[in-house]
């Protein structure tokens, strides 16, 4: 976590795309540990989505002045699953489903449900615009949306979505994402 490298933990996915722009999305999935990150990932890899690293991606900048994400060497492969233990992704979706690095784009940040003491009107918007923020690593403000943590299927569902009506917005003004 020095000169210009950052380790996060959460698990960093590419989610593909249909834009002709894109090819696919960067999706960091953080949140406290237990809360599902990795069992988002399995569903996500299972819908087709690629995996870049499970608990630890390392960022840093490229020339490109974008943020990249790869996996240590150390966990290259593994993906740990509450109940199964350590999973080797390769292997079971094939060399498809991995990627080795993969650009920064769009943080999702899983959190437990809860009664939260909003205002009406904030209830309200949040439910009509979702909960954006933007969260800096190493200098770089990344769009983060918070979503509250269900099963891993509605999980990647939602993740998948929230990508994509991101990179839609990126690419065409005309299409917002969030507020």
């Amino acid at each position: 976590m020095s000169d210009g490298i950052h380790s996060v933990h959460g698990v960093l996915m590419g989610i593909r795309l249909t834009t002709p722009q894109l090819a696919s999305c960067g999706v960091l999935i953080c949140g406290e540990p237990g809360i599902g990150k990795s069992h988002a990932a399995l569903a996500l890899l299972d819908r087709g989505h690629v995996l870049i690293a499970d608990d630890a991606p390392i960022f840093a900048r490229k020339a490109d002045n974008q943020l990249y994400g790869i996996c240590p060497p150390s966990i290259q492969d593994c993906m740990e699953l509450r109940g199964l233990g350590v999973i080797n992704p390769r292997r079971l979706f094939g060399a498809q489903g991995m990627h080795t690095e993969q650009r920064l784009d769009l943080i999702i940040e899983l959190v437990a449900a809860s009664r939260a003491n909003l205002s009406l009107a904030e209830a309200s918007h949040q439910r009509l615009h979702g909960c954006w923020q933007e969260e800096s690593i190493l200098g770089s403000l990344i769009p983060k949306l918070v979503l509250h943590a269900q099963p891993a299927t509605t999980m990647a569902l939602l993740i998948e979505t929230a990508a994509r009506g991101f990179a839609m917005s990126a690419y065409n003004p005309e299409v917002q994402a969030h507020p």
